[in-house]
């Protein structure tokens, strides 16, 4: 609550890089998604941000998906 209750608009805005005379308006979110197309109807999307959280604070989030086409069958030995 300490970290909500501290932030403004004016520093919110700032960490994202909207105000051109913010102490570092070159912040703002980055990161990278990517998928995969694999045989047999395998497929999967994945991704991560860094998110910047004021002046001395930030956040990760990263989200994948996946799916394999069909049950690997393994051999039955007697």
């Amino acid at each position: 609550m300490a970290i909500l209750d501290g932030n403004t608009a004016e520093s919110a805005a700032a960490a994202r890089g909207e105000l051109p005379d913010a102490e570092d308006a070159r912040r703002g979110v980055h990161g990278e998604v990517g998928v995969m197309i694999g045989s047999h109807g395998s497929h999967a999307v994945y991704g991560t941000a860094a998110i910047p959280l004021g002046d001395h604070a930030g956040a990760v989030v990263s989200f994948e998906s996946d799916s394999f086409g069909y049950r690997r069958q393994h051999p039955i030995h007697p």
